[in-house]
């Protein structure tokens, strides 16, 4: 906004006054803020998001305390390509989170008018929408919305906000005689059948104590994206202070992220500092000391250190027992990754045992579609190929693979080990074209997302290269 003298006058004006009360007045005057805060949404911009994480907190305060009361009906004009709208159209009786603030409105021909006006900018590919939502307030477990003129930088317009984050069930989409799609849509709570359980486990999940800060990092390392969420974490560390057990949970953050990057040397480092913060201010039998523990035995693991890795497994499955009891998922991580080890050591009656064991465990607590089942079953898939039991190993790689690619982005690791894996029972049954197939799938996954230098891709491509010279 160098040479835009009104924009620099409005963020001048910003920078003295605004208050967190104002939030919403802000966010719908037609300002740098508006644009800015739904690009840095819209791209998952980190560094944007990073910086005006303070307005998203504020605007979510202000739509909490003034939250509409009573049902409503509100509408949305907008227009949208031709792809994203048979999306939806595949989409009936899903859900669908609202990445962003979405705003709607009260008067049907209000919204309505804004079809017209967008008319003359029509392009090829794009369609006009109308979206019809009913929300109910009174529903447990939902994002705030609120009427929010008396808040609005246009008090004059009956404008409905619904929270970044908002789940709808897409109930019908159908095109009029005048060519518009009018996409159907319902706020549901979390406790919708298909959400209850998954929610639950998120909110498990997240018991950890972490801010809202690390959780965000959190998804997008679960998303893959590894530059991002290092890039996230790095910069909360300096939000907390010296004993602030969040800044252990920042380097342990960061732990996981050097591990997802084959960077094994320095995931150590950062969770031994995050395992020294805790010890100084914890009890000794806390479970975040054994979720560092386990995290530990996890690199020891990687390096081939087995004696040490499960010396740091037991110490984590001895304070999560004591904590939690048996009959608990943090109990059942750990036992799959111990499980692990024993296969690694050629202990395979041991490694099957304790793998069955976290199955059941898995099986009673968490939804049949989450990562945490899909790695178990991955990791009996593993026990029976060292076994040679070809079969039973293809078939639980073929579970694995199912879950991984219902819960995970198309371009993610688990994705692609569980590839490989599926790979070798077909380069052991001597079906190399088949196992070339799953390593070359495997290979473009990793090479969107990881480092030549990264040790899964330098392993990858030594086992194409032994299975391409088989076929000659």
């Amino acid at each position: 906004y160098k040479d835009n003298s009104n924009e620099l006058n409005l963020i001048e004006e910003f920078t003295k006054n605004y208050s967190s009360n104002q939030a919403i007045w802000w966010y719908t005057r037609d300002c740098f803020l508006y644009r800015l805060l739904n690009k840095a949404l819209r791209v998952q911009n980190i560094e944007l998001l990073f910086l005006l994480r303070f307005i998203i907190d504020d605007i979510g305060r202000q739509l909490e305390t003034n939250k509409c009361l009573v049902p409503i009906r509100v509408y949305r004009a907008q227009q949208m390509s031709k792809d994203e709208i048979q999306i939806l159209k595949n989409s009936i009786g899903e859900f669908i989170s609202i990445n962003s603030f979405f705003s709607t409105s009260l008067n049907y021909a209000q919204a309505r008018s804004f079809l017209y006006s967008s008319n003359d900018n029509i392009i090829d590919d794009i369609e006009q929408v109308f979206f019809e939502i009913n929300a109910d307030p009174r529903l447990d477990k939902i994002k705030a919305f609120s009427k929010i003129h008396s808040l609005s930088y246009f008090p004059e317009e009956e404008e409905v906000l619904f929270m970044v984050g908002s789940i709808f069930r897409l109930d019908n989409i159908e095109c009029d005689h005048e060519g518009v799609w009018t996409i159907r849509m319902v706020l549901c709570s979390e406790h919708e059948h298909k959400l209850e359980t998954l929610f639950q486990h998120m909110k498990n999940e997240f018991d950890s104590g972490e801010t809202n800060i690390l959780v965000f990092g959190h998804l997008l390392r679960k998303m893959g994206k590894l530059d991002d969420a290092e890039k996230y974490y790095r910069r909360s560390l300096n939000t907390f202070s010296y004993d602030d057990s969040n800044k252990a949970l920042c380097y342990h953050a960061l732990g996981l992220v050097a591990d997802d990057k084959g960077d094994y040397e320095s995931s150590l480092v950062w969770y031994k500092k995050a395992l020294e913060i805790f010890v100084r201010i914890l009890k000794s039998n806390d479970p975040n000391i054994a979720l560092i523990h386990n995290s530990i035995a996890i690199i020891y693991q990687q390096k081939g250190n087995y004696n040490l890795a499960l010396e740091s497994y037991e110490n984590a499955l001895t304070i999560w027992k004591e904590v939690f009891g048996d009959d608990h998922p943090h109990v059942a991580i750990c036992l799959n990754n111990i499980s692990n080890v024993y296969r690694n050591e050629k202990k395979y009656s041991k490694a099957l045992e304790c793998v069955e064991k976290a199955l059941v465990i898995f099986q009673k607590h968490l939804p049949a579609d989450h990562s945490d089942l899909a790695s178990t079953y991955g990791s009996i898939g593993n026990i029976h190929l060292c076994l040679g039991h070809r079969n039973q190993a293809l078939q639980y790689y073929n579970l694995s693979l199912k879950i991984y690619e219902k819960c995970h982005p198309s371009q993610h690791p688990d994705i692609a080990i569980t590839l490989s894996n599926i790979s070798s029972v077909y380069e052991d049954k001597n079906e190399y074209q088949q196992a070339l197939v799953y390593l070359e799938r495997a290979s473009d996954i990793y090479h969107d997302l990881l480092p030549s230098t990264h040790p899964n891709v330098i392993q990858l491509e030594q086992s194409i290269k032994r299975v391409s010279e088989k076929l000659k």
